[in-house]
């Protein structure tokens, strides 16, 4: 956000939170927003780390939930192609919710040259 925004706000006669709420944080509106969903989705499918730390099921994330439905020689596809849609569903209303914000950030622009 180029600092020649902040000034054009001072000028027209706000002071500095008016131009924080008013300027500033629409136009990162689109930033915050694709930050919140890439965090979201890597805390969301966060494996490793889960199994690591996590020792009973009880405590298990979905991620690990979806693991135990694997057998040692048999899997039941039917189960988890059901949870994986289960999981996924999550992660796809938040996408769709915040694409309103990622579709403006791509034509945002405010200042020319």
């Amino acid at each position: 956000i180029p600092k020649s925004l902040e000034e054009a706000a001072k000028v027209d006669g706000a002071n500095d939170i008016s131009a924080f709420y008013k300027i500033i944080l629409p136009l990162s509106t689109p930033a915050l927003s694709i930050a919140f969903l890439f965090n979201f989705t890597t805390a969301w499918n966060e494996y490793l780390v889960a199994r690591v730390v996590l020792y009973h099921p009880a405590n298990y994330t979905w991620t690990l939930g979806l693991f135990e439905l694997q057998g040692q020689f048999i899997t039941q596809w039917g189960m988890f192609a059901a949870g994986s849609i289960i999981i996924t569903i999550p992660v796809l209303v938040i996408f769709l919710y915040s694409s309103k914000w990622l579709i403006s950030g791509l034509t945002l622009g405010s200042v020319k040259g």
